[in-house]
């Protein structure tokens, strides 16, 4: 009670006691979150959860931004397309809260997995293989989308998400310990993977304790007031934190497959300076120097 009699001190806007008119109509998905709709404008339906997707874009650019100064093949910046289309995406979908936006957001994530995957599996392999396994993995992903969206069902869409993210971390060891042959640099990976399922795991925790206190988020918003309340929309932040997290897995893989291997801080660090062509030898570096 005493940080709210604070927060009540400063600049607060207090919520509509009614939600704005929504200016593309009513909402027609399937799934909703605990953020009130359309409290702050007629015009966005979850306005902290959709304005949080600029987390993926802004990891996307840092990504795309290093890929550039190595000159990388499109196959590596692929990957971080990827990731922003899931920032647009998932921006639509809590934006408008329409079916379709609904389906495009969930697309957009067995998308952005299938490339890693496809990034993953045709390393060391001639160009003929990776047309013929991105051929193969565009129509069983295909498939999956079509299936998923006319019958609005949810376990073969999960399963087809995990079966993709266990193909990348089966690869993904295969790749470190054929590739990465100082013990530092494995330790620096290993690390590296606890922090970014460290990421996943507490937004996951976030995304269930959104729903279950709901209720008490809600009216604890409400005696906030904004934009302090936009601390509590939880969902957001998982937003943020899944983010960083497959930053962190996209720039491993983007680094282990790359023709010379970089492991570099620059994946990792948010305001590094643009990178050079590397050096034919593998770079190494400590630990210390690696930030998300």
């Amino acid at each position: 009670m005493l940080y709210t009699k604070v927060l009540a001190m400063q600049y607060t806007i207090p919520y509509r006691q009614n939600a704005h008119v929504p200016f593309f109509g009513q909402p027609t998905s399937r799934a909703n979150f605990c953020e009130e709709d359309y409290i702050v404008t007629g015009w966005i339906a979850e306005f902290a959860n959709t304005l949080t997707n600029i987390a993926y874009i802004l990891y996307a650019m840092q990504g795309l931004r290093r890929a550039r100064a190595l000159k990388a093949p499109l196959s590596s910046r692929a990957l971080y397309y990827g990731l922003a289309g899931v920032g647009v995406c998932s921006a639509l979908f809590h934006g408008l809260l329409k079916y379709p936006a609904q389906m495009g957001d969930d697309t957009s994530v067995q998308v952005a997995t299938a490339l890693v995957v496809h990034r993953a599996m045709i390393y060391g392999r001639g160009p003929d293989y990776a047309r013929i396994f991105a051929a193969g993995l565009a129509s069983l992903l295909a498939l999956e989308t079509a299936y998923h969206a006319i019958n609005d069902e949810q376990t073969v869409h999960d399963l087809t998400f995990v079966v993709q993210i266990a193909v990348v971390a089966l690869r993904t060891r295969s790749l470190i310990k054929s590739r990465v042959t100082a013990a530092h640099d494995k330790l620096m990976l290993q690390r590296l993977t606890v922090l970014g399922a460290a990421c996943f795991g507490i937004g996951y925790l976030l995304w269930q304790l959104d729903f279950i206190y709901c209720g008490a988020l809600n009216n604890t918003k409400r005696q906030w007031g904004l934009p302090w309340g936009f601390l509590l929309e939880i969902h957001g932040w998982w937003h943020v934190l899944t983010a960083a997290g497959a930053f962190v897995f996209i720039s491993m893989i983007d680094s282990l497959t790359q023709e010379h291997m970089d492991l570099s801080g620059a994946p990792f660090v948010w305001l590094s300076a643009p990178l050079q062509q590397p050096a034919k030898q593998q770079r190494l570096v400590s630990v210390d120097s690696m930030d998300v």
